[in-house]
């Protein structure tokens, strides 16, 4: 009997999650709903929808809920779910949703502590896969390691700082979607009725980001540092996160290691400072992976309670973080395939159940339901995007290949150049996404023979849980953030895997202790620790370098921004024009947002501009070398303006502003 309930759960969650796609697909809100209450049913399980024997009323339903307070959380989950799924169906400003979404997820978490708590653990002999000794004497309860705590401290303090440091200023340029999206922050501060489940309509991500960052201005200031902290907090929590994966994996220094190379890292230190929704989801990745091998710690003890079920308060977290996670960029869509695989290999190994991984798919629909629901209504927004990016379209592949490429004839060779590509990235090439620079690699030399060394490691003991899971979260993040899309290596797909290079490192490095543990146990810790930390400073002083001093000298955009910081020496004193198109144009987002006080305006032809008698304010013209000539043509009608070249911080030119003063319309 409890094998067939089992099932029933795990069929039930797999066709809540395929009840939801094809409701995306059909922009059905009643599929969506139907996905809903099948996810509720798998959570509450097959003997808690059993028909009572006799008639209840009111007074004995309630009861019954009082005391099984389990079971009362998880209808309410359920009805706070459908209740936030209604307002987004219906409401276009659904920020009232938000209210009995958060109640559904701490509906969830109390019902899952108070069901552990209700059946408390015991341990047993667990026949599943586990670490060696000396690694398992890592895992084991001891008196507090104050060396261990001071030093994850000083890493993460450390990353906090590299992340922070002159926020305003580094990186030099201002993305354009940096700007727009901080546009959107300011509407939402300013009290505009965005949706917050909604999508934004240029790029088709989730607004969650946007309110986050609103709440960042608020705190830390309307301004470019204010814009950015958001990513600089998000980029930092992710530091003492991948620690805790390699600590609990294969011991104290991995996890050291690990946290450390993440924190020096100048491609997660550029993520961490710019103000786009990216490092959100390589957190919830991370954070995910961290519960998973929490469970594999916790399960490979037989941490069983006295009923013989297993517990379920991880599970229905990770599955929260799935969920949740699912809000941001679309590197996130990887996490449930990484999930899949890893906990049916979980399965296999008998270190969880089936009920324990049907928790954690019905808990992230749950979660997920209510984004679910307005890409229902519009599934083009939940598409469109993957679609543009896709190596299989035509447009791509034939771009690539050339225009007599078709597939599935040309698939090899295709496949082949996007895994030299990506595969690149981990040995010497950068960032082509469009988001950092293609002219540095992306790690260290010293980083990338830490990790290849891990990963042979790990390929050599993959059928150990850990080894296994870092193996499935390298590959699947390789495959869909990389082979299947445009531009590779990009570096903002690929974002949400490369942690696993610091903490395949760490592996490496624990594996070398253990090696000469076997020939000098006494020396092995201060022989391999000491080895470790020499190299990790030395690369924080290569990273460091590469992106506060390298960087600035070959950085390019800079004309946006210093556009921006021109007008906005007198933002009201003049009436703002550019000169730059098809370079750069009025509506560029750093300049929306950093001259958001000036009124610039785009200016295709002089004969366009018209200097009103009288007007009290001047008029100011910028125009890049592009528009030199058009800018003459101005000079010559008003002279009595005074032009300004400005520079780059490298002396290269940008552009001329031209200023009219007010007293030149007479």
């Amino acid at each position: 009997m409890q094998t067939s309930r089992q099932i029933f759960r795990t069929v039930a969650a797999v066709c809540a999650v395929g009840i939801c796609a094809l409701a995306t697909l059909k922009q059905s809100l009643p599929l969506v709903l139907a996905g809903v209450f099948v996810s509720f049913v798998a959570f509450i399980g097959l003997r808690n929808l059993e028909l009572p024997a006799k008639t209840l009323n009111a007074g004995e339903i309630f009861r019954n809920l009082r005391q099984n307070p389990v079971k009362a959380l998880a209808i309410a989950a359920g009805v706070l779910t459908a209740i936030s799924i209604g307002i987004v169906a219906t409401v276009y400003y659904n920020l009232p949703a938000v209210v009995p979404w958060l109640g559904a997820i701490a509906c969830i978490c109390c019902a899952a502590k108070l069901r552990d708590n209700r059946y408390p653990s015991t341990n047993f002999q667990s026949a599943s896969n586990s670490s060696s000794d000396s690694l398992r004497r890592a895992h084991s309860p001891s008196k507090t390691d104050w060396f261990e705590i001071v030093s994850l401290c000083l890493v993460t303090v450390i990353g906090l700082v590299l992340r922070s440091y002159d926020l305003s200023n580094s990186p030099p340029t201002i993305h354009v979607d940096e700007g727009e999206m901080g546009i959107y922050a300011l509407d939402i501060l300013a009290g505009k009725p965005i949706p917050f489940f909604w999508t934004a309509p240029f790029w088709g991500l989730p607004m969650i980001f946007n309110y986050l960052q609103a709440l960042s201005i608020d705190i830390f200031g309307p301004n470019i540092a204010g814009l950015r902290m958001l990513s600089v907090i998000v980029g930092t929590a992710c530091i003492p996160a991948v620690y805790g994966i390699a600590r609990n994996g294969w011991g104290k220094i991995a996890g050291l290691v690990a946290a450390s190379l993440l924190a020096v890292s100048h491609y997660q230190i550029h993520y961490s400072r710019i103000a786009i929704i990216c490092v959100e989801s390589e957190l919830g990745m991370i954070v995910f992976a961290l519960i998973l091998s929490k469970i594999m710690i916790n399960n490979s003890r037989g941490d069983v309670n006295a009923r013989g079920t297993q517990s379920i308060t991880l599970f229905a977290l990770s599955g929260i973080v799935l969920g949740i996670s699912q809000y941001f960029y679309f590197g996130s869509r990887v996490m449930p395939f990484i999930g899949v695989l890893v906990l049916a290999y979980l399965y296999i190994q008998k270190a969880v159940t089936i009920k324990q991984m049907s928790i954690v798919f019905a808990t992230a629909a749950i979660v997920y339901a209510p984004l679910a629901a307005y890409f229902a209504t519009a599934p083009d927004m939940f598409t469109s995007r993957v679609a543009f990016v896709s190596i299989f379209a035509e447009q791509n592949y034939k771009a690539l290949l050339g225009p007599a490429a078709s597939l599935p004839a040309d698939l090899p060779r295709l496949f082949i150049h996007q895994l030299q590509q990506i595969l690149g990235f981990f040995f010497k090439l950068g960032d082509a996404g469009g988001f950092y620079t293609p002219e540095f690699a992306a790690f260290d030399p010293i980083s990338v023979i830490g990790m290849w060394l891990g990963v042979s490691f790990a390929v050599v003991r993959f059928r150990r849980n850990f080894e296994f899971m870092l193996l499935a979260w390298f590959a699947l993040g390789l495959i869909m953030g990389g082979v299947f899309t445009i531009d590779a290596p990009s570096g903002q797909r690929l974002l949400i895997v490369t942690p696993v290079v610091c903490i395949f490192a760490g592996l490496f490095v624990a594996r070398a202790q253990e090696f000469f543990g076997s020939l000098a146990a006494g020396l092995s810790t201060w022989m391999v620790g000491g080895a470790a930390a020499i190299l990790v400073v030395f690369c924080g002083y290569i990273n460091i370098t590469t992106y506060f001093i390298s960087l600035p000298k070959i950085a390019s955009g800079y004309e946006a921004v210093g556009a921006a910081n021109e007008f906005m020496r007198y933002p009201t004193e003049y009436h703002n024009y550019v000169m730059a198109v098809p370079v750069m144009y009025a509506g560029h987002g750093a300049i929306k947002f950093v001259a958001r006080d000036a009124h610039v305006l785009n200016l295709v032809k002089p004969d366009d501009l018209k200097i009103v008698a009288g007007d009290t304010q001047g008029t100011a013209i910028l125009a890049m070398q592009n528009h030199y000539d058009d800018l003459h043509a101005i000079e010559r009608k008003y002279p009595n303006g005074t032009a300004s070249v400005v520079k780059d911080p490298n002396g290269r030119e940008l552009f001329t502003i031209y200023r009219i003063p007010a007293e030149g319309a007479n």
